[in-house]
Order: structure tokens, then sequence, then C-alpha cells
């Protein structure tokens, strides 16, 4: 069964000092078994880290870049849908690094994967076409690439990211979301900060490198983090002959002295059948035939 994108749920950028939580919604058509990946943006003002947890979601990295200043991260969490996670209607994340955080949140679905992702993330600095030194090789070919983008800047006016690419053997992305967070007003005019999310996938036949990642941003952003994420998929394995069969040889028996062994052919399969062994009646009851005792013929049928 091929990995294959399936769908993605996401959440805007939330407001600056009251997003301590994010809700995603559910990705359509999540079924059991399908591996969920959450792609978490989160961006201040302040040296914050990032730390965004969910209960029962594995981290798989983050990628963060703060100076005092100001700060970009893309923080990856993922989990094997179960049957809880089908009955939901979405998934709370929650910011660990107190008030002052915007967040925005994507959720993937991905189908026929072996459930453990693997990331490389990387950052840079001021740049309208970021390279994110980021390589990563996928252990099989075959694999499906998720490009997470996430940035900031205060630039106060509607931003997108397209250009995605990798600097060997580049696939054809397809992006999934772009989504632009102006938070000016929750500042103040000059104050604020202008987040940017995005995501892209692609198939990766190829084991080997990807290289670098780069992207193209509308304007030059200040603060830039690149996760690239490798799901491999699931690998069947087909074990030949399907039905071993072993074939054991037993010696004929010897038969001696008049004796019947029944069945003359032993065959052996799970078990083996012992063999019956028939003696016939001696011919004379006394067998030492002294001369006082009687002599008995043996019947005659």
């Amino acid at each position: 069964m091929a990995v294959a994108y399936e769908s993605v749920g996401t959440a805007g950028w939330g407001g600056v000092n009251s997003a301590s939580t994010i809700t995603i919604t559910k990705p359509t058509g999540l079924a059991v078994g399908d591996l969920m990946v959450a792609h978490i943006g989160v961006n201040d003002e302040d040296a914050n880290t990032g730390t965004v947890t969910a209960s029962s979601w594995t981290s798989l990295g983050t990628a963060i870049l703060s100076d005092g200043n100001g700060m970009a991260g893309t923080v990856v969490l993922y989990k094997v849908a179960d049957s809880g996670d089908v009955a939901a209607s979405d998934f709370s994340f929650t910011n660990g690094s107190g008030e002052g955080m915007g967040m925005a949140g994507a959720i993937y679905r991905i189908s026929g994967s072996s459930g453990v992702p693997v990331m490389a993330g990387a950052t840079t600095g001021d740049s309208s076409s970021p390279t994110f030194t980021n390589t990563i090789t996928p252990a099989v070919a075959d694999s499906l690439l998720l490009f997470l983008y996430t940035g900031t800047d205060s630039v106060g006016s509607s931003q997108s990211v397209s250009g995605y690419a990798v600097t060997t053997d580049n696939p054809t992305w397809t992006e999934r979301y772009d989504q632009y967070g102006d938070l000016f007003s929750f500042f103040g005019a000059g104050q604020g900060v202008s987040p940017l999310m995005s995501g892209a996938t692609a198939p990766r036949t190829a084991v080997s490198a990807t290289g670098d990642s780069t992207c193209s941003i509308t304007t030059s952003y200040s603060y830039n983090t690149g996760v690239i994420v490798v799901i491999p998929p699931a690998i069947s394995v087909t074990v030949s002959p399907a039905v071993i069969e072993a074939t054991v040889s037993v010696q004929d028996p010897t038969v001696a002295g008049g004796a019947t062994v029944s069945p003359a052919v032993i065959e052996l399969t799970a078990s083996v059948q012992a063999p019956t062994v028939t003696t016939p009646a001696p011919k004379w009851v006394n067998e030492d035939k002294s001369a006082t005792s009687t002599f008995t013929n043996e019947p005659k049928s």
C-alpha cells in the first residue's frame, strides 16, 4: 500500500496574549491506523521556546529561531489514529511558554504509512528566499515528504509562500495551506508581528539525501523556520513458501517369527501412528514337551 496524503485540518492564527491553547479541526475521513502529523506554528516578540504539547501525541521535533526581540517556530507532533481520535471532532494543543505567543496549526491525515516519521529542521534570518540546511535521507523508497514553514516579521500586509524545493531530485510539490496572520492590532501600530505558516507535500521515490530546502515569500521575513518530514510507507512482507511441509522417512520394520505388523507402511505427518503387532497363539501349550505333559493340538480353524 502506497503512503499518501489524504486531507488536512487547520486552525488560523490566534490572538497574541491569549493563545495558550489552539484547537485544530480533525482532518476529514480520518480512520483507525492513519498517521496524523501536526504542524504547529508559533510566533512572539519575546524569546519564547515554543513548547507545545498534546495528550497522547509524540513530539517529533522543533525548529525555533529567537533572538530576544522576536521569534518564529515550527513544532511537529504525530500520532497514529485510534477509535477515540476517529470519534473526536477536533484536537487541542497547549503552549507551555506563557503569554505573548501566537499560534496556528494544521493536522495532516496520511494513509499507508509505517507510523514512524522522521524530520530535519533548520532556521535562517532575513530573507524572502530562505535556504534551510535540513537535508534528510529517506530510509526506503516511495516515501512522502512534508515541507513545513513558519515565519515572523512586522510587515503589516498579507503574505504567502510558494516555490517549495529541495536541492536533490526535487519532486513536484502540492501546497496544502498558506495562512497569514496580521496581529498588529494586539500591540498597536508598529508594535505587532505578522506570522506566516504554510505546508506542502510531495512524493520521494529516491533513497538519497534531499539536500537543503528552499521556498519563496512575498516579502522578506526576519525569522524563518523550515522543516522536512519524511513519512515512510508501510512495508508488505511476503513469506515463501506460505506453508512449510516436512517429509520424514521411517525405516521399514523387520518382521520375524510370524508376527504381523499393521500398517505395513508407516506414514508420519504431524503424529506417527504406532504399529499394531499381532502374535499367533503357541502351537503347544506345554512348550518344553516333557514326557509327563499332555500334548494339545493347535486349533485348526
